[in-house]
Formats: structure tokens, C-alpha cells, sequence
């Protein structure tokens, strides 16, 4: 007997005795049970969720619903996609209905994902680059190209409250438009591009005189603006919400693992403003540039912070050791005493780890230096971090950020290592004034070397190494804004 005859069996006996629909009733009570469990998870979580490293990535729901509505549904090559409230990048297959489904979609068969990571989105479309959605391979709505809609899913109307209602400002004396028309409408500078639904032109008519718009995606803002018609006419216009009824389609996701972005909304946001779907990888960052904040930018902090931006494997645990390591057309495998880890092409191991090893290349390492890493601590060398105590002087030929010395120019900001005789002319970027420039001393440092040399060293920290090159900008950004307000990072 399945649980929701179980449920059903104590239920009162009208229920199971004179009324006919007692499959209804029992997903009824199944779903209220299933929706019950979810919140008792949720609960749960949130006493977890106070600590990052526990954390959980994702909650299991037996069946989550999926809501596809028709004005959210974007087509783009000949796939149309629909925003979701969750994450479900992890499903395979989505029911049309509950019980006996009449159609069951597959992952690459039917429907994909998209995550806004993806890079094959074209940037000028509607795609809200936050969000997760689904990609249907046909239009849901049309699914066999019949008008008709994935057969066994419910639909419904909802009302929603979007900016489909133009106002006509102008005389509207001779303006005419049908069913159909495209028009133009442009609100602060942003053109938007719709099919007209229908044209009140009578006050008798109970509905407000202007245009409506077709629901298919909503327009960028409201405001006043221009209606260009396809002859070209202008027309001053004002668009406004509107409550108007759309289709909805209800499907479900089966043995759905659903991401409630608890690690992103707890404390991915200091980080950064774009919204981050939970994973293991993410969590690690998290933790990294947490331990960035509180301990500050030492070398083995950054060095782990920036192999977690790029993806590279690091120790996992205290006191990890390294067995063996070996190569492949993977790239380099690191066999440890509690996991196996791969480390990509083109970077390599880097030599402390390869001396700590048992064996190499299968060959016991008769040279071995034992040692135990740390949790997080780096393994490759695709990155060099330098400071003025591992590498006096290296800032030399790099520039001083303009925000650190605002009122130079750019040349005078360049740190030129050399001196020169104390006499006029002798450097055209030296100005008298410069707390370096003394008269009667016999050279002169350039004033942007002697500042760095004096104050901004110890202030001073570079990353280079093949590892920058997979960078991006918003992480470099996130790395600049994580160091404390006296550190300066050059990343080059």
C-alpha cells in the first residue's frame, strides 16, 4: 500500500465511501504531506544555514511545480525559455501531471537549462542573467504544432500587473492602428518593439482609450515616451501597468533537488551583487574570502582565495597528505590519504607538494620531504603572489594606482627605479615641492620609486603567474574590494 492510501485510510469514511474522486484525495493529502516535509526541511536548514561551512547546497522535494506563463516565455533560436523561482539545473525529467503523467519530458530530449553563466545567450534579449530557466526545445504552449499545449498539463489565467497600456497624449484626430501593428515605443531612450492586442478609440467602450499590447514580454519601464507607428507617426504616449489575464501552464519537476540560494542570500551578497547559485565550489570561495576578511591578505590566503575563483583544485581537509601523483589526458591526478584530485592543463603541481609525495609517477620518492597541508591551502602554481618582504622591489615598473596618489599624472605615477644628478632638467618629471627633492643633495630618486620605496611597499601586493588570465574582471574586482582599505593589489 503506498503512502497516500495509507493517508487516505484515515481520513473520515465519506471520503473513502461515497466520494467517487478518492485519487484526487489521495494527491491531496500526499501533497500536503510532501509540502509539510519541505518546510520541516527548510526549518531545519536554517539552524544549519548560521553556519557556512554546513550550509546544505540544495533540499530534495519529491515533486516541485513548475509554472510556465505564456508572457514570460521568451523565444531565442528556436528554443523557448521560461524563468524559475529555483534553481533545478539538477533535474531530468518533468511530468506533465501528477498521477499517470500523459507526457514525460527528458533532459537533452525535450528541455535543457540555462544558468547565467551561460555564455550562448545573445546580450541584446530579454534574459534575466540572474535567473535560472528552462529551455523547451518547442513552445510549450504548441507543443506538437497542433495549438495545443504539452498534453496532460494543467493550464490556467493568472492576472498580472505589467506595462502593456499606452496612453495617446497628442490629438489623436486620424491615429489608427489594428490588431496586429507592430509599433514602436521608446521611454527614456529604450525602444521597445510589440505587437498591438487591441485600440479603444470610444469613451463608451469600458475599457480606457489606447492602445493595449500584446503580453508577450513585459516592457523595459513605464513612463512617458514615443509610440512610433509602421508609417513612422509620432505620437507623445504615457504607458502605465495594466491588469491583464495570461495563460499559464503547470507541469512538475520529479525528484527535484532545489537550490533556495541560501548560501548567496546568507553570504554570497557582501561579496558581490549578481546572485550565484549554491554549489561546493561556491561554498569554498565563500569561506576563503571570509577567511580573506579576518585574516588578512597573506600569501597562502591569496593563493588559496584565487586557485577557488578559478576553479583549481585545493586541499580539503587539516593534515591532508599527498600518496601519489601521476599524468593523464586530464591533466596531473593527485592521489591524497582521503581523495583523488585532477588539476587541469596547463598548470602544474606545485614542488612542495610534489617533494611531500609517497610516490611519484608510481616510484616510491626516496627524496621525500613529509608534509601535512592545510584546509584550503593551494596545490598548483598557477599563481605568484608577491610582497616586500618575499620579493624586495618587485613593484618596481608598476604603477601607483591614481586613487593612491590622485593629483599626479600618469607618467609621474610609474615607478622608475633609478637616480639621477640633482640638477634641473634632470627629470621632467620631478616638481619642486616633491618631499623627495632636497636641495644640495647630490641625486634624486624619481618621486613616484621614492614614494613606493618609503611608504607604499609594505602597502603593496602583486598576483601574476598563468592563473590571471582566467580571471574575470568581477573577480578581480571582488578580490580588490575583500583586502583591507590600506592594501593595494596589482594584478597583472
Amino acid at each position: 500500500m503506498d503512502n497516500s492510501s495509507i493517508l487516505l485510510s484515515g481520513v473520515s469514511s465519506f471520503w473513502t465511501e461515497f466520494f467517487e474522486d478518492k485519487e484526487i484525495i489521495k494527491a491531496l493529502l500526499e501533497g500536503a504531506v510532501q509540502d509539510s516535509s519541505f518546510s520541516y526541511k527548510r526549518i531545519l536548514g536554517s539552524l544549519v544555514n548560521t553556519s557556512m561551512e554546513n550550509c546544505p547546497i540544495r533540499l530534495n522535494k519529491p515533486m516541485e511545480p513548475i509554472e510556465v506563463s505564456i508572457n514570460n516565455l521568451i523565444e531565442i533560436n528556436s528554443k523557448w525559455y521560461s524563468k524559475q523561482r529555483h534553481d533545478l539545473a539538477s533535474l531530468d525529467i518533468i511530468y506533465s501531471n501528477v498521477n499517470s503523467p500523459e507526457t514525460i519530458l527528458e533532459r537533452g530530449v525535450d528541455f535543457d537549462f540555462l544558468v547565467p553563466e551561460d555564455s550562448n545567450i545573445p546580450t541584446d534579449t530579454y534574459i534575466d542573467k540572474t535567473h535560472s530557466y528552462i529551455a523547451f526545445y518547442a513552445n510549450p504552449f504548441n507543443w506538437l504544432g497542433k495549438n495545443m499545449s504539452i498534453s496532460g498539463a494543467r493550464t490556467s489565467e493568472k492576472f498580472i500587473h505589467d506595462n502593456y497600456f499606452i496612453k495617446i497624449l497628442d490629438d489623436m484626430s486620424g491615429f489608427t492602428v489594428s490588431s496586429g501593428d507592430i509599433v514602436t515605443i521608446t521611454v527614456e531612450g529604450v525602444a521597445y518593439t510589440s505587437e498591438v492586442l487591441l485600440f479603444i478609440s470610444s469613451a463608451d467602450d469600458p475599457l480606457e482609450i489606447g492602445v493595449y499590447l500584446v503580453a508577450e514580454r513585459p516592457v523595459l519601464q513605464a513612463g512617458k515616451g514615443i509610440l512610433t507607428l509602421a508609417n513612422n507617426d509620432e505620437y507623445s504616449v504615457e504607458v502605465s501597468g495594466e491588469n491583464y489575464p495570461v495563460s499559464v501552464l503547470h507541469l512538475w519537476a520529479v525528484n527535484a533537488k532545489v537550490d533556495p540560494l541560501v548560501l548567496y542570500n546568507n553570504y554570497g551578497f557582501h561579496f558581490t551583487e549578481k546572485v550565484q547559485y549554491s554549489s561546493e565550489e561556491y561554498k569554498s570561495l565563500l569561506l576563503a574570502l571570509h577567511r580573506l576578511k579576518v585574516d588578512g591578505p597573506s600569501i597562502d590566503c591569496l593563493l588559496s582565495v584565487l586557485s577557488l575563483m578559478v576553479g583549481l583544485p585545493v586541499f580539503k581537509d587539516e593534515d591532508e597528505q599527498v600518496l601519489n601523483y601521476f599524468m593523464d589526458g586530464n591533466g596531473t591526478n593527485v592521489v591524497t590519504n582521503l581523495r583523488t584530485f585532477i588539476i587541469p592543463q596547463p598548470y602544474s603541481l606545485r614542488s612542495e607538494v610534489q617533494d611531500s609525495s609517497v610516490e611519484q609517477f608510481g616510484s616510491i620518492n626516496t627524496g621525500r620531504v613529509i608534509t601535512s597541508f592545510k584546509r584550503y591551502e593551494h596545490m598548483t602554481d598557477a599563481f605568484t603572489v608577491k610582497d616586500d618582504q618575499s620579493n624586495p622591489n618587485w613593484w618596481g615598473g608598476r604603477t601607483i594606482p591614481e586613487e593612491v596618489a590622485p593629483n599626479w599624472d600618469a607618467n609621474r605615477r610609474v615607478i622608475v627605479s633609478f637616480s639621477a644628478a640633482n640638477t634641473i632638467s634632470t627629470n621632467k618629471d620631478s616638481r619642486i615641492g616633491d618631499y623627495n627633492f632636497l636641495i644640495g643633495d647630490a641625486t634624486r630618486y624619481a618621486v613616484s620609486y621614492s614614494a613606493a620605496n618609503d611608504f607604499y611597499s609594505n602597502h603593496f601586493i602583486g598576483i601574476t603567474g598563468a592563473g590571471v588570465l582566467s580571471l574575470t574582471a568581477e573577480q578581480k574586482t571582488i578580490l580588490k574590494n575583500s583586502v583591507p582599505a590600506h592594501c593595494v593589489l596589482h594584478i597583472y
